[in-house]
């Protein structure tokens, strides 16, 4: 809904100022922000779903979690001398970001600057 209250907004500010090219222009930025809305929407809905697992794994393990923390601290308290490893999560690591990198238009960017249409 906030996109199309934007799109009409521009449209008739740009239609307002008779700049015909504006009003193109925010006509594309406002179907790229429908055709954005259901991926966003997706990725919504599998963020929930991960966070609710979480949630349900971090309700299932406390306990075991919590008395490895104390057993830990008791350990560390009869034999302060001892040398042991710090305690760490048994969980894998973090994953590589190998993945595509997605850039953003900002118009603040000057990446785009001397390339395409002049705006004269």
């Amino acid at each position: 809904m906030a996109a199309l209250a934007a799109r009409a907004d521009a449209e008739a500010a740009a239609h307002a100022a008779c700049d015909y090219e504006l009003a193109a222009r925010h006509e594309q930025f406002a179907a790229s922000s429908r055709a954005c809305d259901a991926w966003y929407a997706q990725i919504e809905t599998m963020d929930a779903e991960i966070m609710a697992h979480r949630a349900e794994w971090a309700r299932v393990t406390e306990g075991s979690r919590h008395l490895a923390v104390l057993a830990d601290a008791e350990l560390r308290r009869r034999y302060p001398g001892a040398e042991l490893d710090p305690l760490r999560s048994a969980e894998p690591g973090r994953p590589a970001d190998d993945g595509p990198r997605v850039h953003v238009y900002d118009e603040r960017d000057t990446d785009h600057v001397g390339r395409g249409k002049s705006r004269g």
